[in-house]
Parts: C-alpha cells; structure tokens; sequence
C-alpha cells in the first residue's frame, strides 16, 4: 500500500513537471514574437520613419510565420496581416520616391504609421495575455 501511494504521488509530481516543461518549452517562441511586435512598433517613431523591405521581410520571418505555431489563429492573422498592409505600404512608398507613381510619399507614410501603430497596440496586449509572459 505505501509503495502504492508513493508511486501515484511520484507519477502526479511527473506529470506536473512535464507541464510546466512544456509551458517554459512554449514560453521563449512566444516571448522572442512578443519582442518582435514591439520591436516593430518602435520602427514607426520619427516623422519619417518607416521600415524598410528588408525590416518587414524580418518582420514576416521572425514574427509573422513563427506566431502561426505559437498563437491562436486570431492573433496569428491579425499578425499576418500587419505584414501584407506594411507591404503594400511600403510598395506605395517606395513607388512615389522612385518617380515610379504621382501619388507623394507622405499620404502612405502617415496612413503606414497611423495603421501599425494603431494595430500594434491593440494587439501588444493581447499577445502579452495569450503568452501568459508573466507567469513563467
């Protein structure tokens, strides 16, 4: 009878473990997302400032697909499409700098800014929430 009692007690303390492995093993994907969005967030700072192509392609593989694994499909499509807009964004940008469209830079630069920010703290929250970040 103990050696019973000391093997369930044993096998609950197993299972604990692997839980909480499992929640630590999820933790750092999610919080390397999380840094990512944040990180994008702050690339809207200056007056003129925008992300380039090679910071939105960043943003699509460090941020964008990996957050398909590791979020709830809502958030990671919410996340997608931040990806797609900032593109299309940043095409017309770079169109109106090249000479390659009438339209002036600042109608996408101000519409990029004022969309991503806007997104971007709407969602911050609730990645953070999702993640479970602080409670590691």
């Amino acid at each position: 009878m103990v050696a019973s009692v000391a093997s369930a007690f044993y096998a609950k303390r197993a299972v604990d473990q692997a839980a909480w492995s499992n929640r630590v093993n999820l933790h750092e994907p999610r919080k390397h997302i999380y840094e990512g969005l944040v990180l994008y967030r702050h690339l809207f700072g200056d007056y003129d400032l925008h992300p380039t192509d090679e910071e939105i392609q960043d943003f699509y593989v460090k941020v964008a697909m990996p957050a398909r694994l590791y979020f709830p499909a809502e958030i990671a499509d919410e996340i997608y499409d931040i990806y797609k807009s900032s593109f299309a964004l940043y095409k017309r940008i770079d169109d109106a700098e090249s000479g390659r469209s009438q339209e002036s830079k600042w109608e996408p630069i101000n519409q990029f800014k004022a969309q991503s920010i806007s997104r971007l703290e709407k969602l911050i929250p609730r990645v953070i929430a999702v993640a479970e970040l602080g409670n590691t």
